[in-house]
């Protein structure tokens, strides 16, 4: 049977609002998280946190990415879930976790958000790289490269 126009635009529809909804579980996720690692919790089942985070299935590095997002974007800088949410994911925002200090202000991070929500990954990477070493890559003229030799046989690599 054949779907109508109307009936795929709805199914996508819905496969949009599902990934939103997965989305705003993260910053959940990431409010449980936090507070079974700061009060301990896991000590009522588990050996340690890191035995906890191996029965989630998650590395300990990814645990402590989204709970860093829902602590810094959410508690920290109160930026409404809603926002969080149409960014893309909680590996979105981690990107800009490095850029964010003590320093930062409402409106820095604020626009992180909206790039996050506007921007490719690509293009997000692309932006921290520029604002880490100050230089414009798409007017770079590459002083300092090289070539780099590799043989698909044995994977041997250097420098030419």
């Amino acid at each position: 049977m054949k779907l109508s126009e109307t009936s795929k635009h709805k199914f996508c529809s819905e496969a949009i609002g599902l990934k939103q909804e997965i989305e705003g579980d993260y910053l959940t996720l990431g409010a449980m998280l936090k507070k079974i690692r700061d009060e301990q919790l896991w000590e009522a089942g588990w050996s340690s946190w890191d035995e906890y985070i191996m029965e989630l299935k998650i590395s300990l590095a990814t645990a402590s990415k989204i709970i860093n997002v829902y602590k810094v974007f959410y508690i920290e800088y109160k930026i409404p879930e809603k926002k969080l949410v149409l960014t893309g994911g909680w590996s979105v925002l981690a990107e800009y976790l490095p850029m964010i200090t003590e320093q930062s202000t409402y409106q820095e991070v604020k626009k992180f958000v909206e790039d996050a929500s506007t921007l490719s990954r690509q293009d997000i990477r692309r932006n921290i790289i520029e604002a880490r070493n100050g230089v414009d890559m798409t007017t770079c003229k590459h002083p300092n490269s090289f070539k780099l030799f590799c043989c698909p046989d044995c994977g041997e690599r250097h420098k030419i």
